[in-house]
């Protein structure tokens, strides 16, 4: 099932975990930082501007849900429209996003752990 693999392709990146509040998605994050919510037929992912741009270029069933500060929230239907590499892309970038706004300290404590 997609949903499974989305959430494995993230959950094998360091420092990251599920966080099952309400049952009704699953909510993937990296130390205090949501970055991946998976619905039903689709995942919401926080993405910068930048990225956010060349994904709704590219997918025209994307679309930006909320905007904070320097961020986009995306939701991204899981269809036939994109592939699974180009979600491993998207799901990369928001990891690495995440990644780089953490203090240096913590960046080298989360990238030290076993990939």
């Amino acid at each position: 099932m997609m949903k499974d693999i989305i959430k494995d392709y993230f959950l094998d990146k360091p420092g990251t975990f599920e966080n099952d509040v309400d049952h009704k998605h699953i909510t993937l994050n990296l130390a205090s930082e949501q970055l991946v919510e998976i619905r039903s037929n689709s995942i919401e992912v926080k993405l910068n501007k930048q990225m956010s741009d060349q994904l709704h270029g590219k997918f025209r069933s994307a679309r930006t849900i909320k905007t904070e500060g320097q961020f986009e929230w995306n939701e991204i239907p899981i269809n036939d429209e994109i592939s699974l590499n180009d979600l491993y892309e998207i799901i990369d970038h928001s990891y690495e996003i995440a990644i780089d706004a953490l203090p240096e300290n913590e960046q080298r404590e989360i990238l030290d752990l076993e990939w």
